[in-house]
């Protein structure tokens, strides 16, 4: 499951299991870095949340504008497809990271 930005928390059925996956090179292969719990060492300083967005115009509606419009709260993450390639035009929503801390 995700913690924090890009920081994913992977958990195991067993210790047998979580040993075995460490030492092979499976996680190796998706990840860029794979470390183990510690709570002292993870601190959460972002968070991920689904913004929806009502009334922008149908000429307004792309990426590059969601990702200005959204820039007021933190940085965008991903539009949904269904706003990207809408059937309908009443709403917009997007992925966005933002400092846990901050207000949206």
């Amino acid at each position: 499951m995700r913690i924090s930005g890009p920081r994913i928390l992977l958990i195991f059925d067993s210790v047998g299991v979580r040993q075995q996956m460490l030492r092979s090179d499976i996680l190796s292969r998706w990840f860029s870095r794979v470390v183990e719990w510690n709570e002292a060492d993870c601190v959460l300083d972002c968070r991920r949340v689904w913004l929806s967005v009502f009334g922008v115009p149908v000429h307004a509606q792309s990426r590059d504008n969601f990702e200005h419009l959204v820039s007021h709260w933190g940085s965008l993450v991903l539009v949904d497809e269904a706003t990207l390639e809408p059937s309908s035009f009443e709403w917009g929503r997007m992925l966005v990271e933002t400092h846990v801390l901050d207000r949206i």
